[in-house]
């Protein structure tokens, strides 16, 4: 086992526990399978967010790249051209 399969293991545990804690508290009344069920729902939902937002976020940089390329290709290329009209 990796030290990032340990890493991601543990981080989920832990989100896991305090989302169980919480339903704890505020769902008293209701069983402990729909708890845990709940808990463990939270978490899966929050994992796809995250990695939804990290392609996203990876999309922006390198359309931003992209753009900056771009608008800074033109602008040498003006540059270059009002140089050579001199």
């Amino acid at each position: 086992m990796t030290i990032w399969r340990i890493f991601w293991a543990g981080l989920f545990a832990g989100l896991f526990a305090a989302r169980l804690k919480r339903n704890n508290r505020k769902y008293p009344d209701r069983s402990p399978l729909f708890r845990g069920g709940k808990a463990a729902f939270d978490v899966v939902a929050a994992a796809l967010i995250v990695s939804i937002a990290g392609f996203f976020l990876k999309s922006f940089l390198v359309i931003g790249a992209v753009a900056t390329t771009l608008i800074a290709g033109k602008l040498l290329h003006r540059r270059k051209t009002a140089n050579q009209d001199r």
